[in-house]
């Protein structure tokens, strides 16, 4: 058997071709591989601030040549704050956002049950939204929403909080937002000199993160404190007179309560070494 064109349309995947003639006979299996994810003015559109199923299938396209992934356009008239949310119960996911010529603007990766979270101040223009399976399967489903969003800045702040305070709060939906696209509620609070301070947050719901900022201009000073647990985390710094926010952030996308306390701390100085160690 001989000639082009014999076989076409086959789905990625792995396909057997049986051919004969006469009395001979001839079997071959082909691995079909799945086309690289591009970007396309005729892929489905998503209109932002909508909640929409997406499902991946074996005839999808692979993002970065290895995840299967669908692709959404996204048409922006108006420059929009725009924080985008992936999940699903099912698989670890890759929520990534690209321009019209398919440079990555923002992604994040998590695992099932959490949501992905990448947030962008989208000027007018075209831009493209994929849902990609981490776990490398053929197929499966998400959940794809979007919202617009408050960046987190020091004047947007839950309240204050002092040394020898605890304080109760709550990550929600539109709490503002970092700028690593994770959702937080920020506090207020100052030092008249130079102090260590140490600041614990537990929570039930979420897994809690702490940054610090200067007032004046945002500026982090410490961006992740130390988890202990999946539901516990602590800050240690040394802050100079001044002011300052911290924030109570959602590692993993989700919403909900947390109780925060502050108080002072202190460093033992390091000035003798404990032993010593040779090369080798």
């Amino acid at each position: 058997v001989s000639g082009s064109g014999l076989v076409t349309g086959l789905s990625a995947g792995t396909a057997t071709i049986r051919a004969s003639s006469g009395e001979r006979d001839a079997t071959v299996i082909l691995n079909v591989e799945r086309a690289s994810c591009v970007v396309s003015p005729t892929m489905p559109t998503y209109t932002p601030m909508q909640s929409v199923n997406l499902t991946v299938g074996p005839t999808d396209c692979l993002l970065y040549g290895s995840y299967a992934a669908v692709g959404r356009r996204i048409d922006i008239s108006a420059s929009t704050n725009l924080r985008f949310s992936l999940s699903s119960t099912q698989h670890p996911v890759l929520l990534y956002l690209t321009d019209a010529q398919m440079n990555g603007l923002a992604s994040d990766a998590v695992d099932a049950n959490a949501v992905a979270s990448v947030s962008a101040t989208l000027a007018a223009g075209t831009y493209y939204v994929w849902a990609a399976l981490l776990d490398q399967r053929p197929n499966g489903s998400f959940t794809l929403s979007s919202a617009t969003y408050q960046p987190c800045v020091p004047g947007v702040t839950a309240g204050t909080i002092s040394v020898g305070q605890g304080v109760s709060g709550n990550v929600t939906a539109s709490s503002c937002v970092l700028p690593n696209s994770q959702l937080a509620e920020g506090w207020a609070f100052s030092t008249s000199d130079s102090t260590t301070l140490r600041f614990d947050v537990s929570a039930s719901a979420i897994t809690p993160l702490l940054w610090a900022t200067r007032a004046q201009d945002g500026l982090p000073l410490l961006m992740v404190g130390t988890p202990l647990s999946a539901t516990e985390n602590v800050l240690l710094f040394r802050f100079g007179p001044g002011a300052y926010r911290i924030w109570v952030s959602s590692l993993d996308g989700r919403t909900g309560g947390y109780t925060l306390q502050m108080d002072t701390a202190t460093f033992e100085s390091c000035e003798v070494a404990d032993g010593s160690i040779a090369v080798g």
